[in-house]
């Protein structure tokens, strides 16, 4: 199959003016002009989608879609702990079938919207087949968490059962693991996470950083989250506050050896930026739900001047308004700062994701790597740079026309 477009950018440094992707079976086959790939290839079933761009496919790095039918009652709440209070509510009255319609829905929003790889937590059996099935490629990433020394083993023949019905991987699903955050989870299941990483070869993922009140619960013991845990009645008092921020505190655990993805770091210190930049661990932004938050400044530009990989995740419709990653390409482009380039967010948005979630060959448009593109509608017919098309297809009446996952057709405007 053939795509056409006005313009193609197959990377973040490229922009090919009355381009096409070539593609068969999987893998792309040829980027270039129209010229050039009609003189030497097929010249049947095309698609020519006019004024428009043909990108990489999206990368959601973090989200939560079992919480996609939250939205509209889950209440935004300045104290994060009173927002995770009204999540655990839910989940006790949450029943099968209303996980796997909500990660259903949550599915088919973003594959309608142009994301092509989605990084996923998850907590139980419940809708995994939904992932195992779905044409967009996930990475799953299977939660634990909780203090109780006294449940460890039946906490261990848990995981080994999730892990047991996630297995195997294909080629477009892999299981992964996601030890919660440092405010619910012990030091015994964060190292056990770690065996579990080492002995499948699954990547890591972990909340981290992401409130003020995190950071007073592991430096001193108190405030909202030893609240919240008493309220919830879970047992914590066997664990000693650490003393240090979060990501020492991982540092210390021995997780930032695995270079894991750091979900969150809305609050770091210059030794956290250094830490991660050292061990090589990737973060993921979630500007949207930063902003339901309520939270102020994020360290974006010390984090990109320390060199570290920068993904971009919506988190969950709980905690933001929208799953579409162009809502948060308009944040993004809402800093407007010399640092951040247009480039830089292109990267951020696609091929530095892929790679945090664990996948090769996905992000970009290249010989032999992975058909997984979006084409874009341009509301404008006078762009020159990768930052005038990302301004352009951030306007609310540009549309996503195509996803492709894989060389499979996923979405198509006025198609389905």
């Amino acid at each position: 199959m053939i795509i056409k477009a006005k313009l193609v950018v197959p990377d973040s440094r490229t922009v090919i003016k009355n381009g096409a992707v070539f593609f068969s079976q999987s893998e792309v086959k040829q980027v270039d002009t129209w010229e050039k790939i009609s003189a030497n290839g097929p010249t049947n079933n095309i698609l020519d989608f006019g004024n428009a761009v043909v990108l990489p496919g999206w990368v959601n790095a973090h989200t939560h879609l079992e919480l996609t039918n939250l939205r509209n009652i889950v209440q935004r709440k300045k104290k994060f702990v009173d927002w995770i209070w009204q999540i655990a509510a839910s989940k006790k009255q949450e029943s099968s079938s209303w996980i796997l319609k909500s990660i259903q829905d949550g599915l088919k929003m973003s594959w309608k919207s142009g994301t092509t790889t989605i990084g996923n937590i998850h907590q139980s059996l419940d809708g995994l087949q939904a992932f195992k099935s779905t044409p967009l490629r996930t990475t799953v990433f299977y939660e634990t968490l909780g203090f109780n020394t006294k449940l460890e083993t039946t906490y261990i023949d848990r995981l080994e059962n999730l892990i047991n019905q996630s297995l195997p991987a294909t080629k477009l699903y892999q299981p992964a693991i996601s030890p919660h955050a440092p405010y619910s989870t012990s030091p015994y299941r964060y190292r056990h996470s770690l065996d579990v990483a080492q002995k499948y070869g699954f990547h890591l993922s972990t909340h981290i950083s992401e409130t003020q009140a995190e950071i007073e619960f592991l430096k001193t013991g108190r405030g909202d989250f030893s609240h919240l845990l008493e309220k919830l009645g879970i047992p914590y008092h066997a664990w000693q506050p650490p003393k240090v921020t979060p990501i020492t505190y991982l540092d210390q655990l021995g997780v930032l050896k695995m270079g894991p993805q750091l979900v969150h770091c809305n609050y770091l210190s210059d030794e956290d930026i250094g830490c991660i930049a050292q061990t090589g661990s990737s973060v993921v932004f979630c500007p949207g739900s930063h902003q339901y938050f309520f939270h102020t400044n994020y360290p974006l530009e010390q984090l990109i001047r320390a060199g570290i990989s920068i993904a971009i995740g919506t988190d969950s419709l709980a905690s933001n308004w929208s799953l579409d990653m162009r809502d948060e390409l308009r944040r993004l482009l809402g800093f407007g700062a010399n640092y951040l380039s247009g480039e830089s967010i292109l990267d951020m948005l696609t091929i530095n994701g892929a790679k945090s979630l664990g996948w090769s060959k996905v992000g970009r448009l290249k010989k032999g790597w992975q058909a997984d593109l979006v084409a874009i509608s341009l509301p404008s017919t006078t762009i020159e740079t990768i930052d005038d098309i990302l301004r352009q297809i951030a306007k609310p009446n540009a549309q996503n026309l195509l996803t492709v996952v894989a060389g499979e057709i996923v979405y198509q405007h006025n198609h389905n």
